[in-house]
């Protein structure tokens, strides 16, 4: 037993060094810890005493079981839960006759410790996280454990007021010893692989993320465009883009700084997420001062309207800009949308040129004033170098 605890133990600590972040594999080497050395104690210190400290430590090292869970889906330990179950025990023990039903005590315990697994799958189960091999693995675990210390605590209660052939020798503390750190050891296992697959998830994830903004990146705005734009062809649904440029960003950026720059990135950005509907648009940051909207379902006239609102939202904020056009920062949107029938739009077939024609648009928004939002139409294409390519037309209006 001293050997399966060590090698719990210590494959929880081994991963912990690796990446002290995870909390996550303190308390579950806590739980494992504290579990098996209530049984090491037990078997040693077979009296009153030691069935007093051995029961409770149980239900404790499962609360940090539960804790590990928690903290595991991005949760705060909830520390006034952890001593709830050996506090219940310990006061059952003060019945009167308690101590002297072997059955009382196991089924108090086994019906304590299910209520602290099944919580442990309620903290991890609901986690935005994807749900893939390691979390299932650890849930059915729990799940399949709660079950049975359930089933074996109600066959327990029924044994102390009708005989149902079910002795406590099946629940020896020896085999309920091996039983708990066979469970621990399984359990270490694979909460590890859950956590791997929680670091992979989440390093994945940085990858299109925006480190400024906190928005989708451009290498997510590429995948989105693409899988978005085929999604609309298919289903024949019409589509729209938002180019957004910040106007005269360079001369905030020369008579402010840099440090005020990021920050006015970061307060737009805010701005254009929280005005569009989430369900249907996402907003993604282009590189630099632009940003793109891709909005689903989307016909040109609600299009412009939306351009509208994220122009009104940043124009609301009032950032001040000595150099801007109306003395606080403005935003340039360029608006164009795919809808069927696809050969009548100007040519725009595809994400590729549907973003050129966001693109052109933006540039004519600029060309005629800034701090305004301009359609693309099929007037536009000509003009366009590329409908096909991303190209600036002209970079000293930017």
């Amino acid at each position: 037993m001293s050997l399966v605890i060590l090698a719990t133990c210590l494959n929880y600590l081994v991963i912990w060094f690796q990446n002290r972040q995870q909390s996550a594999l303190l308390w579950m080497t806590a739980g494992s810890l504290i579990s098996g050395l209530a049984f090491i104690v037990r078997l040693t210190w077979p009296g009153l005493d030691g069935i007093i400290f051995a029961h409770p430590a149980v239900l404790t090292g499962l609360g940090c079981v539960w804790m590990g869970c928690r903290s595991a889906a991005g949760q705060r330990p909830w520390l006034p839960g952890l001593p709830i179950a050996s506090a219940i025990w310990l006061l059952l023990a003060c019945i009167p006759g308690f101590f002297e039903i072997p059955s009382a005590r196991y089924a108090a315990a086994y019906l304590l410790a299910a209520p602290l697994l099944l919580l442990s799958v309620s903290a991890l189960w609901p986690s935005p996280i994807p749900k893939r091999a390691g979390r299932r693995f650890v849930s059915a675990l729990l799940i399949v454990i709660a079950a049975l210390c359930l089933i074996w605590g109600l066959l327990q209660c029924v044994s102390m007021v009708h005989p149902i052939g079910i002795g406590v020798d099946l629940i020896a503390v020896p085999v309920s010893a091996f039983a708990i750190m066979g469970f621990y050891l399984v359990l270490s296992f694979a909460f590890v692989a859950l956590l791997k697959e929680q670091s992979e998830w989440a390093h994945g994830r940085a990858a299109f993320k925006d480190a400024l903004t906190g928005l989708p990146n451009r290498r997510h705005l590429d995948e989105s465009l693409t899988r978005s734009t085929g999604a609309a062809r298919r289903d024949r649904r019409p589509i729209a883009v938002i180019m957004v440029d910040v106007d005269q960003f360079k001369a905030y950026n020369d008579r402010y700084g840099h440090p005020a720059g990021d920050a006015c990135l970061r307060i737009v950005a805010g701005c254009l997420r929280d005005s569009l509907p989430h369900d249907l648009a996402e907003v993604m940051r282009y590189g630099g001062e632009e940003f793109t909207a891709i909005i689903r379902d989307t016909d040109e006239i609600e299009a412009m309207t939306l351009a509208e609102r994220m122009r009104d939202s940043v124009a609301a904020a009032q950032i001040p800009h000595d150099g801007g056009l109306v003395g606080f920062v403005s935003i340039s949107l360029g608006v164009a949308v795919m809808a069927p029938p696809y050969d009548q739009t100007g040519g725009i077939v595809d994400g590729t040129s549907l973003l050129a024609a966001a693109d052109r648009a933006l540039y004519r928004a600029k060309e005629t004033g800034r701090n305004r939002s301009a359609l693309f139409t099929a007037a536009d294409a000509p003009d366009a170098t590329s409908l096909n390519g991303r190209t600036r037309i002209s970079p000293g209006l930017a």
